[in-house]
């Protein structure tokens, strides 16, 4: 029973974290004016994990092929053109920059980083 409850916690813990790492993509495709909502930026975090996972090793320049895909699925779900999901993806780690700053003034850096 122990490690059933171990094993929930620990899911529920990853969805949290996604969650909460969707939000600085949530923001950004809306500051560009695309559509997005909480839930599709959550599942495009998935998907495009799993992408950059399966993708990097298998090429010599999957890093590459991986970035292309993710500025791609970026444009296909959130209906952005490409300059528009590049500049998403710029903003998403800017904000993650800035919520980690914020979070380590405030002596919770320990979450993020």
């Amino acid at each position: 029973m122990a490690l059933l409850e171990l094993t929930l916690i620990t899911i529920l813990i990853t969805l949290l974290i996604i969650t909460i790492s969707a939000l600085p993509l949530h923001l950004a495709v809306s500051f560009l004016g695309g559509r997005s909502s909480i839930f599709k930026a959550f599942l495009v975090m998935i998907v495009t994990g799993i992408v950059i996972v399966v993708i990097t090793p298998f090429f010599s320049f999957g890093r590459i092929i991986a970035f292309i895909l993710l500025i791609w699925i970026y444009r296909e779900m959130f209906r952005l053109k490409w300059y528009k999901a590049f500049f998403a993806w710029i903003l998403q780690m800017i904000f993650i920059f800035l919520i980690g700053f914020v979070l380590s003034a405030i002596g919770l850096g320990m979450l993020i980083f």
